[in-house]
């Protein structure tokens, strides 16, 4: 329940300071972490380029270095939060490669890709048909379903049936 409605209304700076100011706190703390971020991505880069692992070099940056299970595009990362960018960047580098920095939930990341695992061709196979005609069914199911919503529409149909509440 509604239980009071205020009009809208621009608010006197005294009102929205502070909130303003935190705003303006968390940008400039983004945009900082950003320009950290690239900065240590250029050192790892410049790292590799000697010959010193990623693990090396991120301990020696004091940076932690994470791992996770295999991604899918969709995937859940814990400790980051919704793949996002970080799983379409996953997904566009080659394997050894890094990429970064990305902005997550969590802050920035910068990643590397340790191996790729494309489809099981021989399951894709198997699973082909069921899938198709799942989706076919789906699909079908829709078209009707929006089909008899029209219908309703057209015929202006009114309910009389009681409802407890």
């Amino acid at each position: 329940r509604i239980k009071e409605q205020k009009p809208p209304y621009l608010p006197q700076f005294e009102e929205a300071k502070e909130e303003v100011r935190l705003s303006l706190i968390n940008e400039l703390t983004w945009h900082k972490a950003k320009e950290n971020a690239g900065e240590l991505y250029i050192k790892i880069k410049q790292s590799l380029t000697e010959n010193k692992s990623f693990e090396d070099t991120a301990g020696e940056l004091g940076l932690e270095v994470k791992t996770t299970e295999y991604l899918t595009i969709n995937s859940y990362i814990p400790g980051i939060g919704p793949g996002g960018e970080f799983t379409n960047l996953a997904f566009r580098i080659k394997v050894g490669e890094i990429g970064g920095p990305v902005q997550t939930n969590a802050g920035y990341c910068i990643l590397r890709l340790d191996e790729f695992q494309g489809i099981d061709e021989k399951k894709f196979e198997e699973e082909k048909d069921s899938f198709k005609e799942k989706t076919l069914i789906a699909k079908r199911q829709a078209i009707f379903d929006r089909y008899l919503e029209e219908l309703k529409k057209k015929a202006n149909l009114v309910s009389h049936l009681l409802t407890n509440q």
